[in-house]
């Protein structure tokens, strides 16, 4: 029976929430998947709120960040706060491990 209703919940959820295999800033908050936010933009403690970016980040990827890509990743942040999200998405990006091997 629980099974039946988290698929109907998903039914009726996934109508109206678009899913991303990237993470992308919407509403001021980076978000991952089918609507799953990652990081609050304007958020007061912003200190706490970079550091649980970064560790969601590591669990999408599987793998850990280094410093660069950390700091990377709280620059995104920053800039998505002060309401430019195609320069924080740019930033975000080269949080991603692979943006290192080029």
């Amino acid at each position: 029976m629980l099974v039946e209703t988290l698929r109907a919940d998903w039914s009726a959820r996934g109508v109206d929430v678009r899913v991303t295999a990237l993470p992308e800033f919407a509403d001021g908050a980076l978000m991952l998947g089918a609507g799953t936010k990652i990081a609050d933009a304007s958020a007061p403690d912003r200190a706490t709120e970079a550091d649980r970016a970064v560790a969601l980040i590591t669990v999408a990827i599987g793998r850990p960040l280094d410093e660069l890509q950390r700091a990377h990743a709280r620059r995104a942040l920053a800039t998505a706060r002060e309401g430019d999200a195609a320069l924080a998405l740019t930033k975000l990006s080269l949080a991603h491990p692979l943006s290192q091997r080029f």
